[in-house]
């Protein structure tokens, strides 16, 4: 009788500890793994790498990094040129991915299809100027 309780209680300490882990697993919010990102000012004088797992976080890195402490700031890629303002677009962008970020007076005005400066880093069929 004694061996079948020390038997009964090997198998439900097992038991338990697979429980309070799966309730850990579960119960516990889904926290994205921080990624790399490489971030660069707007005339790429400054270039710095951070690790972020949403927008929100890679924003306040990026002003930390860069030592930006006021005015609005735009995000964009470095490819192309395309705003990246939201936390779905973010998510689908790779690792090790290129941003300019450009902080008021250098952020980009949209002018059709004048003849003005482009800005560095978009491709030319964007037209821009920074002023």
């Amino acid at each position: 009788m004694e061996m079948a309780r020390d038997y009964a209680g090997a198998l439900i300490r097992p038991l338990t500890f697979m429980g309070s882990q799966t309730k850990k697993v579960l119960l516990t919010p889904l926290m994205q793994s921080p990624r790399p990102f490489r971030v660069s000012n707007h005339n790429r004088s400054s270039r710095r790498g951070v690790m972020a797992s949403n927008l929100k976080d890679l924003l306040s890195k990026t002003l930390d990094a860069l030592l930006i402490t006021s005015g609005l700031v735009t995000l964009v890629l470095e490819e192309d040129g395309t705003v990246v303002d939201t936390e779905e677009f973010f998510q689908t962008l790779g690792d090790n991915t290129h941003f300019l970020i450009y902080v008021g007076k250098h952020m980009l005005q949209v002018l059709g299809d004048t003849e003005e400066q482009t800005s560095p880093g978009l491709r030319s069929r964007h037209k821009f100027t920074i002023g």
